[in-house]
């Protein structure tokens, strides 16, 4: 693996994850809301207004959560993500798109 794939493995992990001062790691959502805004219009060529998820999501290793993105026409798509370890590392996929209803 390249130096600039292991670094931008490492960035997307650790950008995901932000430890709680006092208690367990949170997510943070924000980040992912942009990446998967970002990833969702560049690899369908559909724009997309907005992306919600939960804003307190423990970073815990295979929990799962939702978050809803919203096309600029006001279609919703659905997204699953799944937890990859405790860290921030994430997975995501469409489970339900604006045609889908």
């Amino acid at each position: 693996m390249s130096l600039r794939r292991t670094l931008a493995a490492i960035g997307c992990c650790a950008a995901l994850a932000t430890a709680a001062a006092c208690g367990k790691a949170k997510l943070d959502t924000s980040r992912l809301e942009t990446q998967i805004k970002n990833t969702l219009s560049t690899r369908t060529g559909i724009p997309i207004a907005s992306v919600n998820c939960p804003g307190d999501v423990e970073a815990k290793q295979g929990d799962t959560f939702r978050c809803t993105a919203t096309t600029t026409r006001g279609e919703q798509v659905v997204l699953n993500v799944t937890q990859d370890d405790g860290k921030g590392g994430v997975s995501w996929k469409v489970v339900r798109g604006p045609r889908e209803r």
